[in-house]
């Protein structure tokens, strides 16, 4: 499954919904305010490490929200749209978290 994650790090209720739906091979996509998760803070750190204990997942960020000081993530791959669009035709369904 693919997960479009555009909520910020600190609104821990949809966190708990997220990482209670994340499932072995899921892709998670950080857009919008969801790229505050890969900023390296005390906080966004705390909430990716509640995602990363969820299921083993694939991370990647849209390119317009990956921080400027660097991800914190090792695996993650920073996609345009033109990555995300041939992600949700590849990976079915496709669940959007604002």
């Amino acid at each position: 499954m693919l997960h479009l994650v555009a909520f910020p790090p600190w609104n821990t209720a949809r966190c708990d919904a997220l990482a209670a739906a994340l499932a072995d091979g899921d892709h998670v996509v950080f857009i919008e305010q969801g790229g505050v998760f890969l900023d390296g803070t005390p906080g966004s750190r705390a909430a990716l490490a509640l995602l990363q204990g969820a299921a083993e997942v694939v991370w990647h960020v849209e390119s317009s929200v990956a921080p400027s000081g660097g991800m914190q993530v090792g695996d993650v791959v920073v996609v345009d749209w033109s990555g995300i669009v041939g992600l949700t035709e590849a990976h079915t369904p496709c669940l959007s978290w604002y």
